[in-house]
């Protein structure tokens, strides 16, 4: 066995054993393992820099060296060991790899000056359903959902922050800057990508290892939706003893949840130490019905109804909004605090169609969408 061999195995040993530790999220311990890796990798490609004829193991030794580079938060480096495996004859899809992983660099250094870090707190989301197709989705269906996500990340970490619930007013900075969403592109497979969280590098200390907050996100999430999923909104009442933030997530649920019309699967997977956790989102919306829960009312004696109109009025302090059509008709709805902000208030000034439970004059809400 050669020199070159020797190094490079010995690199590939380091890299197993820094990725072990990075899905063990020692994160220091990974940082040095691949820093490693890369130094034996990168003088081992450094001795056939100059056999342009030596391919397609040159611009793959350089592409590895590359890699672990970035894995060790070397950006110089990494962007030197690209140049110089580009600069020989790579073979196409090794030098689009090559390509792809300087723009990976450049998105993590751009993340490093304004000091965010990001976590393997990952969550892959796939739709599938009519408005979906391979890497091709409707802009809205995934736009909404997308939001929906993001408020379900904040609202969670406030929850297991101990935070009181917040009616109204801006979030928390100390929440905003530390649970951040980013989203990959898409991919095929009727249509998935895969977000994930990144918090402030200055807070690093707080959410490290075992106490990783985000990770704790991520997982309450899933597992709320399989619970809502199973028709089991008692087990999530059970488990979220704050009024507010149970209606919140249960609302919040309800709007992420497939229509059955165009959207006909919310799938989410995560992945932790190895182990996958899959929630395949099935049960439409109109199955989720959560006026008797959040207003805790009987309905046996109550009529279904549906209002469209303007949403030109809300009151935090009663938890009503108001509803004008164009004949003229003014509507009160009763909305609890709980979807108040995340779900009711985006639609502000815009024609919707509001469904409810009436009783006389009273309507309480259960659910709100945009006129199509």
């Amino acid at each position: 066995m050669n020199e070159i061999d020797v190094l490079h195995n010995q690199a590939m040993d380091l890299a197993e054993k820094a990725i072990l530790l990075k899905i063990s999220q020692k994160t220091n311990e990974s940082v040095e393992a691949f820093n490693a890796a890369f130094s034996l990798e990168m003088q081992a490609a450094m001795q056939i820099q100059d056999k342009y004829d030596f391919e397609p193991s040159r611009s793959i030794m350089f592409r590895s060296a590359a890699s672990l580079a970035l894995n060790a938060g070397l950006f110089r480096e990494a962007e030197k060991m690209i140049a110089i495996g580009l600069s020989g004859n790579p073979p196409e899809p090794i030098a689009d790899e090559l390509r792809d992983l300087y723009e990976d660099i450049n998105f993590e250094r751009h993340l490093k000056v304004k000091g965010v870090t990001l976590l393997d707190s990952d969550v892959q989301l796939s739709l599938s359903g009519n408005a979906a197709s391979h890497g091709m989705i409707k802009a809205d269906e995934f736009i909404k959902r997308a939001k929906i996500f993001d408020n379900m990340a904040i609202r969670t970490a406030e929850r297991l922050l101990n935070t009181p619930f917040r009616e109204r007013g801006r979030v928390p900075k100390y929440v905003k800057d530390n649970f951040q969403t980013y989203y990959s592109v898409p991919r095929a497979a009727s249509f998935a990508i895969t977000m994930r969280v990144g918090y402030m590098l200055n807070n690093y200390n707080l959410f490290e290892e075992e106490n990783n907050i985000q990770v704790k996100v991520i997982n309450d999430i899933l597992e709320n939706i399989e619970m809502i999923n199973n028709h089991d909104e008692k087990k999530l009442e059970n488990k979220i003893k704050n009024e507010d933030y149970f209606i919140n997530t249960l609302g919040l649920i309800k709007k992420l949840s497939p229509d059955n019309k165009e959207v006909s699967l919310v799938g989410l997977t995560t992945s932790k130490k190895g182990d996958n956790n899959m929630v395949a989102f099935t049960r439409p919306t109109e199955e989720i019905k959560i006026a008797p829960i959040i207003h805790k009312i009987d309905v046996s004696e109550m009529e279904d109804t549906l209002i469209c109109g303007k949403l030109n009025y809300a009151d935090a302090n009663k938890s009503d909004i108001r509803l004008e059509t164009d004949d003229g008709e003014s509507y009160t709805i009763s909305v609890p605090k709980g979807v108040l902000a995340d779900i009711v208030r985006p639609y502000w000034e815009q024609y919707v169609t509001i469904s409810g439970k009436r009783q006389d004059k009273k309507i309480f809400f259960e659910d709100i969408q945009t006129e199509k």
